[in-house]
This record gives structure tokens, sequence and C-alpha cells, in this order.
């Protein structure tokens, strides 16, 4: 956006009168159908600081829309964490002969994808986010024996299991973009816990052996090619993060672009040790410099599935943090570089915005299944960053189950309303911030033990 050289920058500033809630935020160790349908087209780990009680959906009064601008945003984008976080495409696009109404499609759900990826699309934006959970992920079993991904007697065969789930749902998810005239070149995602098999990962569990396994089926689909070739050329190589983190300008390169940095902030230990959200190491290093290198003036966002302030609301979620939030290494690079402009996470299913320096942090989605779907419409213009978080509801009946691999199994049916406008945010190039609904500047939220 052009905006003042950050280093010069004051403490950005709600404009409106906000309380700043204590941060405690506690480390987080980990160890823990219808046959008949239209086919899809194409351990224990310590509690985080949590908004309770849990709240979603859209707001009890109605939020003001932003003023309308003559002029076109020099660059748009929308934010949409934790779609589906369920398993969701028709098996019969690949081949596969299903026996009983056993499938992951059905027209509801086929409703439901024309819909909201269809109001996606109207945005016509230049960059498609998603920061994590675009699947459920509990792959590597076959609860029903039904074979669609092969057997899962042995290890072997439940890691090649794994692999041919992602393939499907992952290639499902992008056509969903391109049944609606999205190139998928525009599609940046990071990963989530569930692009990993959900947490918790226990000591020597099947999920903690095959988390490997799970980062590449995601880096196949996304940041990787069948020759070996890589999409983006700026990542941590060497390290295990080299195909699941990346940096990339979303303009042109300079003062006047829009660099995006994603990060997997899921760390695994050694051997079959479990899983816990922290950014360190080389993996640090490569983010530091990342952002030492970036123009002062350019707009910086970084993503990744975790927030890493509280206290946050939460809906439906597992409420996984980074570790050790505001006082960790990847937060503290972060608002301390004095560059990036926001971190949009997800995780939580719910809309909060936090701030402490300089860095405003967003952290929106929804649980596509049972609670609805957000996102937020992002547009850049020279002196600005302008936000709007939109809230689709939706009904559910259990009557019946989606199928999928393992017995946790989204609704039978569902069915979408219109979206609805739920929050706005401003970032400004005096260092100001102006904000409504739930996108709220800090908002007073109990804490959570």
């Amino acid at each position: 956006m052009g905006l003042l050289d950050r280093r010069h920058r004051p403490l950005l500033a709600a404009a409106t009168t906000v309380v700043v809630a204590a941060t405690a935020v506690t480390a987080l160790a980990v160890s823990g159908s219808d046959d008949g349908a239209a086919p899809d087209r194409g351990s224990t780990r310590d509690r985080p600081a949590v908004a309770a009680p849990p709240t979603s959906g859209p707001p009890t009064s109605q939020v003001e829309p932003l003023p309308v601008d003559p002029d076109d945003p020099m660059f748009t984008f929308v934010s949409s964490p934790d779609m589906f976080n369920a398993d969701v495409g028709d098996l019969r696009t690949a081949g596969i002969r299903v026996e009983n109404g056993r499938n992951s499609w059905n027209p509801s759900y086929a409703r439901a994808v024309d819909r909201v990826f269809g109001t996606l699309a109207s945005y016509d934006a230049d960059a498609y986010l998603v920061a994590g959970d675009l699947v459920e992920g509990h792959w590597g079993q076959d609860a029903d024996r039904t074979g669609y991904f092969g057997r899962t007697r042995t290890e072997r065969q439940k890691l090649r299991a794994v692999t041919r789930a992602g393939d499907f749902y992952y290639g499902r998810f992008k056509q969903y973009f391109r049944d609606v005239g999205i190139s998928p070149s525009t599609l940046y995602p990071a990963v989530g816990d569930h692009e990993i098999g959900d947490n918790p990962w226990r000591h020597d569990s099947f999920k903690s052996r095959a988390v490997e396994t799970y980062k590449d089926a995601w880096s196949r689909s996304f940041t990787t090619t069948a020759r070996g070739g890589h999409r983006f050329a700026d990542r941590p190589v060497g390290t295990p993060y080299e195909d699941t983190s990346y940096a990339t300008w979303l303009t042109p390169a300079g003062p006047d672009g829009v660099l995006l940095v994603t990060v997997d902030v899921f760390r695994h230990g050694p051997g079959g040790d479990g899983v816990s959200a922290t950014v360190d190491g080389r993996h640090l290093a490569w983010f530091r410099g990342v952002l030492e290198a970036a123009p002062a003036e350019a707009t910086v966002i970084v993503q990744a599935h975790t927030p890493a302030l509280g206290p946050v609301r939460s809906s439906g979620s597992s409420r996984l943090m980074v570790k050790d939030g505001e006082d960790s290494p990847f937060w503290r690079a972060m608002d301390g570089s004095g560059k990036v402009d926001l971190y949009l996470a997800g995780e939580v299913h719910a809309q909060t915005a936090r701030q402490v320096h300089g860095t405003v942090q967003v952290s929106h989605g929804g649980l596509f299944a049972f609670r609805g779907t957000a996102y937020v419409v992002g547009r850049v213009y020279p002196d600005r960053v302008e936000l709007e978080s939109h809230w689709f509801d939706n009904t559910y009946s259990v009557r019946t189950r989606l199928w999928a691999t393992s017995s946790k199994r989204s609704p039978g049916s569902i069915s979408y309303a219109p979206e609805v406008l739920t929050g706005t945010l401003v970032l400004h190039d005096d260092g100001t911030v102006t904000s409504s609904g739930d996108l709220g500047l800090n908002p007073d939220l109990p804490v959570q033990p």
C-alpha cells in the first residue's frame, strides 16, 4: 500500500476506545450421502487464551459497510481459513465405485459449495488465501472397510492411503475454485493441524509417525511439481519446512508491492514425538531474513494456521495457539520487524482482531459443515488497507452423515444462507486503526485458563 516507512511509524492504535485484554497465552505442547447426487464439478496440552464462552456467527447489531472508493484498489485478496475442515468431494470423479451411499458428496453439499465459492469468485480477487484446515485429514484408516483409498492394515498401506486421500481431496478443493473461474495459481494455502491428521499427536502414534507423509501429500498439490520443481523460490531450503513454508510477491516486488509470507508452524519432534506450534532454528532464521529483506514501505502479510495473540473468540475449536504466544520468537520477529501489517490466522472458527504494537492479528474462519463459513476481503490502497469480514450462516442435519475414512463424519445435509457483513477494519498510513463489529480491535474478552 506504499505506507509510510514503518521504522518511523507510531504504534498502531484504535480510533475508538478499546480495552487491551491481558495476553496470557499459555505454552502449547501437543502430544498428545446420496449415491444419486450430482457429481461435483470438476499426551496432554495446556489450554491457550481464548474467549469463554465460545462465540460465532452473524453480529447482533448491523455493521456499516466501508465507504465505496471510486478508485480501484491496488490489490484485492480474500482469506478464508478452515474451509472446509472436512473431507468434501465426489469419489466417483476419481473412478471410485461408491457403494451404499458411502460418498463424501451429495446434493446439499453441491449447493453449498456453489454458493460459497461463487460468492468468493464474485470479488474477482487477485489472491485467495486459506490458512490451513482445508480437509478433515483423518486418513490412513478405513472405518467402513471400503478400500476406497486402498488397504490400511500395515503401516506402509496406511501411509499410501494418506497420499491417495490427499491427492483426491486436495484435487477436489482446487477444482471448486476452477469451477467458478478462479485459477488455482491465485490460491495460496497454509498447513493446518488437519493437514497433518488433526491434533493430538500422541507419542509414537501413527499420526505422529506419518506427519511427513501428510505434509508431502499437501505439498504435492500446492507447492511442488511432479518433476521435482517448486512453485515458490523463496522458501526455507534445507529445513523440514522447505515444501510447506514460502514467501512470494503477490504483485511486482518493491516498495509499493504486496508480499505474502506463509509459515508452517507445526514442528514435528524427533522420532515418534508429537507436534508443537513452534517456529525456531533455521526455519525462524529464514523467516527473519525474509522480513529483513522486505522494503519498509511494502504491504507485508503473514499467514499461518494458529493465532499467536489472545484471548480470541473461538467456536468448535481445539484452540491451538503458537507456543509462548506474544513472547514467542515467531511473534517477536514479526511484530518487532516493524514491517508486517497483517497476521492472518485460522483454527478458532471465529473472528477477532488483536494488536500489541504494530502488526494486527486477524484470527478468522468458519467450520463449513457445522457452523458456517467466514471470510475476509482485503483491499490495498496507496494510503491504507481495508478489511471486511463476512459470514455465511448454515443449518445442518445429522440424521445421516457424509462418508469419511474415519468414524468422525460431517452432517449428511447442510443448507447455506446468503452471507452478511460482520465487521470492518482499516489500517491507515498515519499509524491508526479504525474498526467495527467482529473486527473491533482488541475486544475485552475473558481469558479461559
